[in-house]
């Protein structure tokens, strides 16, 4: 388990910066056969970089972070190497809870719409998650994942036969309704499936308004108390069907439960990573040294109230000058983070929503649900219920059901952890453990490389 402390053996602890960059000049005057090496004259222009517009801005405080050292002319007195070492800089050091404002985004009677790239009506870009910076009353449609990207139908994104609503239906449409779902206010509800914050969402100020984005649909939400932290919502469907070996007695910590009847649901994530607080991505190479920018944390990621060193991006432009004659040279240092542990949900291949991580060595971390007094305490007693009832013996896979067979049960019930088929490892010894068995598809999260309607990652920041 990795360390709590910002300790140097830690993986993640950065380097010191002190990475040289050699530029080799090539500077000279010439009779046609001898050669003679003329100084240049070398200046400097520091760049700070505004996260919010994505624009390099000229910043006087940060001059003199890079040391010259001036090497050893060449032989034929044409050239000589100049070694720029970067400064050590001190990072910004805060908890992400340190960050949050105080100044609440969107009204109970106007919400900050989370699709939309300015909290307003429009409909930009869905998702199946939607990260939150502040406190605030929040909304967004009832369309399934990213069905709607730049403003735009994304039919790819539910162009696979996979992707199947509650109902066992293919999506044929980004906005549920639009899909035979029936959202007469009598016949849906909303329902705070979890949160690993406490009060983080009060499940009572939870809405569905089928009034919101053109008729359209679509729930909001009300953050008072800010933190760090994760949640899932549901839009439930009171009049669908209890799934197959399902409904059963889940025992004295979850009592008598069936079908959660999910129509959809939604995952929130509080947090400040993607505002204006940090930078969005970080640059990582391939092991074919291909540049990927990505987060710089995983989906849902929180802290812990630890604090975090980040490292800004800065950038310097090094002018050579002789005469009218001048070349200049970039070098950039890429933003870099030292974060601790922490703690993230985790995820079952091809499924969208997010079960509560571990914050401890053995144990989960506490979450709780939409009455606030069921019991989801740390211990391996309070893991997420299992989707499928089961003998207490194995009895060759007896009531459970591989991911091909039951999408849509995997769509209603965000809850419950999917229980595949196995097989036993010694048949003649149980307690040799077992190994998985489950049929799947190729395309669930992603098809053909286009994500669908079933990846859980994020989409617009309400910051």
């Amino acid at each position: 388990m990795p360390a709590q402390d910002y300790s140097a053996t830690m993986a993640n602890a950065g380097h010191d910066f002190s990475d040289q960059n050699v530029i080799t000049v090539t500077s000279y005057a010439t009779n046609g056969m001898d050669k003679e090496w003329i100084d240049p004259k070398i200046s400097y222009t520091y760049y700070s970089y505004n996260k919010q517009t994505g624009v390099w801005e000229i910043d006087n405080t940060t001059s003199g972070w890079l040391t010259l050292t001036k090497g050893t002319l060449s032989d034929d007195r044409s050239q000589t190497p100049y070694t720029f070492v970067a400064s050590m800089t001190d990072p910004t050091e805060s908890t992400i809870n340190g960050l949050f404002p105080t100044t609440n985004k969107g009204s109970e009677g106007s919400p900050y719409n989370l699709s939309g790239i300015d909290g307003g009506g429009t409909v930009e870009n869905t998702a199946n998650c939607y990260m939150v910076g502040a406190p605030g009353w929040y909304c967004f449609p009832l369309v399934y994942g990213n069905a709607i990207t730049d403003g735009k139908y994304n039919t790819t994104a539910y162009s696979s036969t996979h992707m199947v609503n509650h109902l066992n239906k293919k999506i044929s449409a980004p906005y549920i309704k639009d899909n035979n779902v029936n959202l007469e206010t009598s016949n849906v509800s909303v329902k705070l499936i979890w949160q690993d914050a406490e009060n983080l969402i009060i499940p009572d100020e939870i809405e569905y308004d089928p009034t919101l984005f053109n008729s359209n649909g679509g729930i909001k939400f009300h953050i008072s108390n800010i933190q760090e932290g994760n949640a899932v919502i549901a839009l439930i469907d009171k009049s669908a069907d209890e799934d197959e070996y399902v409904d059963i007695d889940r025992g004295t910590v979850y009592g008598k439960s069936g079908s959660t009847k999910a129509i959809w649901s939604w995952h929130i994530w509080a947090t400040r990573f993607g505002s204006e607080d940090f930078e969005k991505d970080i640059r990582i190479l391939n092991h074919k040294e291909e540049a990927f920018d990505v987060m710089p944390v995983n989906l849902g990621w929180c802290a812990g109230d630890k604090k975090i060193k980040y490292y800004k991006r800065r950038k310097c432009d090094i002018t050579f000058k002789v005469g009218e004659h001048e070349i200049i040279r970039t070098i950039e240092q890429y933003p870099h983070f030292l974060l601790p542990r922490g703690d993230h949900p985790y995820y079952q291949w091809g499924r969208k929503d997010p079960f509560v991580g571990s914050n401890k060595l053995w144990e989960n971390k506490k979450r709780w649900t939409h009455d606030s007094t069921t019991p989801y305490g740390e211990s391996g007693d309070y893991d997420p219920p299992r989707l499928y009832n089961e003998p207490a013996q194995f009895a060759n896979n007896i009531n459970r059901k591989n991911t091909i067979e039951c999408l849509e049960v995997l769509v209603k019930n965000p809850d419950k952890w999917h229980n595949a088929t196995r097989q036993p490892n010694d048949p003649k010894d149980y307690k040799k453990g077992f190994y998985s068995t489950n049929k799947s598809y190729s395309d669930l999260w992603s098809n053909n490389g286009n994500k669908t309607v079933y990846d859980p990652c994020s989409g617009i920041s309400g910051r």
